[in-house]
């Protein structure tokens, strides 16, 4: 540290030979005249510079290194207080490396700063520039806020000074005053001088700090490759350039049947000369070329062995690219070998199993494809007639209802024809809509509509098939507008009420209830039927499921309804759920956004 200090006042020397430390050696012009000795301060601050350099040898950390500038400089020019910070690793902040002078309540201010606020020590680092305020004028004039602050009152003037090294800035020093300060220039390049020579300490201790980090982290490294090699499942050697082994794992000694002390600086040709041939031919390969050698498997009928080993030849050398030697590792897989050999005969099995499948999958998912275009052929078949039969017999009907020929009989007949008529149409359109679904045909066109008048008009036209039972209606008396497809909606009603019909043979309740919760809508239908089994819940809206309590009522239809009922609801955005009690009834929810989107 010595050599920097004297260079340093020699580069301070101006064109008369002045170093602006106090120290005043002005050039001579005439030798036989005698030379004007330093001032007494000038002295001073140079002692003061080498004993600063002196406890600065001994501080190894840069907290210490702080502490030592910081009480040296105060000492030396007289200041109240001071702080040394560093950049922190994000780069956006100064931490403090270390506080002289100062309270701990008033250490806060003083703490961690961001280089964005306006303050002499983040200036001073941002700027790489030195701050100099001789009093509180020039203080309040560029940092007032300082001035408002509980540790700043007092303060009279301050200089913060950043520490530079190169074109780096490490972090700022700031010193304070209680009085007045001039700061000629003579202090100001001894206040300079300081920062340099702290600037140094600072980098030789985070040097050392890096060095002894590195240093255990070489060991911890040393101490985890050692616990790795030694507790590794699968044999590890180490070989030097001429083949003699430098270490050896537990395993591969025991694989050897040799124990480890056995192994160290002798050659593997030494204790296995059989193989060495062999294996010394690997290992040159890797020495001439580089190149590692990986899953080597030898072992077996062709190595005249009932052994099998996976080995790994690679190369070791340093970063600089000297040679170190060759490592070698050896996996034991006699059992994985005779695995593989039973998973393969597993295998062929379970490939022929799974060709089997697949053929039988294959002509079952055709059958289901035929019977899909079956049906869909068959209902758009069956619908013209039907519809001209429906026709005909209404037609029928009113044509009867003007003659005297309509008797309470024949009424009965046209009704039941018409009835009937008018099911296997329900029935034909399940169908078709089963069909579109299938191959996502089904059309949903949306439009606005209320929901309220939708529902009084499907219970008005279903209200004669009601004759056994009691409807209650629970609805709101404003309209619900909703954007959806009616026809679509109207379809889900129609399932769902009839559904509630069919299934409550012996009468009794049926409930329609509708509320809505900010932007949902809410529907439900509920009877007091048969109800259902908890296990056939999860299966009730699949594609042609009838719950096994159907078979007590033997209801119309094929187990397509509900089906169609989940479908429609989702692609409105929307979900339907079910909960039953066997013997009780059944209650069916319906989920619908008051809005959908086009």
């Amino acid at each position: 540290m010595l050599p920097s200090i004297i260079a340093i006042l020699q580069s301070k020397q101006n064109n008369t030979g002045e170093v602006h430390l106090g120290l005043t050696m002005p050039h001579n012009p005439n030798p036989h005249e005698p030379i004007e000795q330093p001032d007494a301060h000038a002295v001073q601050r140079t002692e003061q510079l080498f004993h600063l350099t002196a406890a600065l040898s001994r501080a190894l950390t840069p907290q210490a290194v702080a502490t030592v500038v910081l009480e040296h400089c105060l000492n030396a020019v007289n200041g109240s207080f001071g702080v040394l910070m560093q950049i922190d690793p994000t780069g956006k902040s100064l931490t403090p490396l270390a506080v002289q002078g100062l309270s701990e309540p008033h250490q806060a201010y003083w703490g961690e700063r961001t280089l964005t606020r306006m303050h002499p020590l983040s200036d001073a680092f941002r700027r790489r520039e030195q701050v100099w305020l001789p009093d509180q004028e020039a203080i309040a004039e560029r940092y007032p806020q300082l001035l408002r602050e509980p540790a700043g009152r007092n303060i009279a003037a301050c200089t913060a000074l950043p520490l530079m090294l190169a074109q780096n800035v490490l972090g700022v020093l700031g010193i304070c005053f209680d009085q007045r300060r001039y700061f000629d220039p003579d202090e100001r390049t001894f206040l300079m001088t300081i920062t340099h020579v702290a600037t140094q300490a600072l980098e030789r201790a985070r040097l050392m700090a890096a060095e002894r980090v590195l240093l255990a982290s070489a060991d911890e490294a040393l101490a985890l490759l050692d616990t790795v090699i030694d507790a590794a499942p699968h044999g590890i050697a180490l070989l030097d350039t001429e083949f003699r082994y430098r270490r050896i794992n537990p395993m591969l000694a025991q694989m050897h049947g040799l124990p480890i002390a056995s192994h160290l600086g002798k050659r593997p040709s030494e204790l296995f000369p059989a193989q060495a041939p062999v294996w010394e031919e690997y290992a040159r390969h890797v020495l001439e070329t580089g190149e590692p050698i990986m899953g080597l498997e030898v072992g077996g009928p062709q190595h005249a062995s009932d052994k099998h080993a996976l080995l790994d030849y690679y190369p070791i050398r340093t970063t600089g690219g000297t040679w170190l030697g060759i490592g070698i590792i050896v996996q034991d897989i006699t059992e994985r070998k005779r695995i593989e050999t039973i998973q393969k005969r597993l295998l062929e099995r379970e490939r022929a199993a799974h060709e089997a499948e697949h053929r039988a999958r294959t002509q079952a998912e055709e059958a289901v494809r035929l019977r899909d275009t079956f049906l869909s052929v068959a209902a758009h078949e069956l619908k013209t007639p039907l519809t001209a039969l429906l026709g005909q017999a209404q037609l029928l009907r009113r044509r009867l209802s003007k003659t005297d020929a309509f008797t309470a009989t024949n009424e009965r007949s046209i009704d039941t024809i018409i009835g009937q008529t008018k099911r296997f149409n329900d029935l034909l359109n399940d169908l078709l809509d089963g069909a579109r679904l299938e191959s996502g045909q089904l059309e949903i066109t949306r439009a606005p509509f209320d929901l309220v008048e939708l529902l009084h008009y499907v219970v008005d036209e279903l209200r004669p098939t009601f004759s056994a039972h009691d409807l209650q209606i629970d609805v709101p008396e404003q309209p619900l507008i909703m954007l959806a497809d009616r026809s679509r909606l109207e379809q889900v009603l129609h399932n769902l009420l009839n559904n509630a019909v069919k299934y409550s043979p012996n009468g009794g309740l049926i409930t329609l209830q509708i509320t809505a919760n900010d932007d949902m809508v809410q529907l439900v239908v509920r009877d007091e039927g048969i109800g259902i089994a908890p296990e056939a819940i999860p299966h009730l809206f699949k594609h042609f499921f009838r719950a096994p309590e159907a078979e007590r009522v033997r209801p119309d239809g094929i187990g397509i309804g509900l089906y169609i009922v989940r479908e429609i609801v989702q692609q409105h955005g929307g979900a339907v759920t079910v909960t039953s009690t066997p013997g009780a009834g059944s209650a069916f929810s319906v989920s619908l956004p008051l809005a959908v989107e086009l």
